[in-house]
């Protein structure tokens, strides 16, 4: 059985451990993009590293994915997961991953998981020149708190099709059902995401900050899928020819 604070230890550590793309190789093609500058920083071990994620002008990918990464196509309304080392990518709708996402979310919780309690605040501050609300969300000495704002460079939908095509957990995803559904409901992206909790007599903490957003070039090749690579999408089945109708017998 998880404890409360094991459960919050995972729940913490679980998105802390980003890996930065590729660097462009000299002569590659460019494109100009918003480039969000992210910055992480985890306590007591004092640890700060960035990624970078890149927003094209229809398609978005963060950094911090290399051999699995996720491409956001705005315009599609759709999620495409590319695999670089068996060289595949697969395509699904936000609305197949958002219900999928409620599904496991739905499930009940297994004995011993505390659930998440949200709260609106309605608190506000300015943030990146954007207007940010809080959001907090607590379980047992796990705490969360997120400014989530709608910045004119950040496409709205973005953080939620990151957020329901993201790898689900089967034993935490019932747990963080409130605290996705608040986020997935807000129509914003987080520009600080600070979360912490007391373990072994000692806070451990996870701060995720907005720190940059910028126009600048950045290598094609970011936005794009490797015409090598197959498409391993399922397809759909093929329609059922209708029964064909037995003929009436003669009276």
């Amino acid at each position: 059985m998880l404890g409360p604070l094991l459960v919050a230890a995972m729940l913490l550590l679980a998105a802390c451990q980003p890996r930065q793309a590729r660097r462009a190789v000299r002569g590659e093609p460019a494109i100009e993009a918003t480039v969000v500058t992210i910055q992480t920083t985890i306590q007591p071990q004092n640890r700060t590293f960035t990624h970078a994620l890149v927003i094209g002008e229809d398609k978005a990918r963060s950094g911090d994915e290399v051999d699995r990464w996720r491409l956001f196509d705005f315009k599609n309304g759709n999620v495409t997961f590319v695999d670089e080392v068996a060289k595949t990518y697969r395509t699904e709708s936000l609305p197949s991953l958002l219900a999928a996402a409620r599904t496991a979310a739905s499930q009940p919780l297994p004995a011993g998981l505390p659930s998440v309690t949200v709260t609106r605040t309605g608190v506000l501050r300015m943030m990146q020149g954007a207007e940010a609300t809080q959001i907090v969300m607590r379980a047992g000495t796990y705490a969360r708190e997120v400014w989530v704002a709608r910045h004119p460079s950040i496409p709205p939908q973005l953080f939620s099709m990151m957020l329901a095509s993201a790898p689900p957990s089967s034993k935490l995803s019932a747990m963080t059902r409130s605290a996705n559904d608040a986020l997935l409901a807000s129509d914003g992206f987080p520009l600080a995401d600070h979360s912490e909790i007391a373990y072994d007599d000692k806070k451990l903490t996870v701060d995720h900050n907005v720190v940059r957003i910028e126009r600048k070039n950045v290598p094609q090749s970011w936005l794009t899928i490797s015409a090598e690579y197959r498409d391993v999408t399922p397809k759909p089945a093929p329609p059922q020819p209708p029964a064909a109708k037995r003929p009436r017998a003669k009276k």
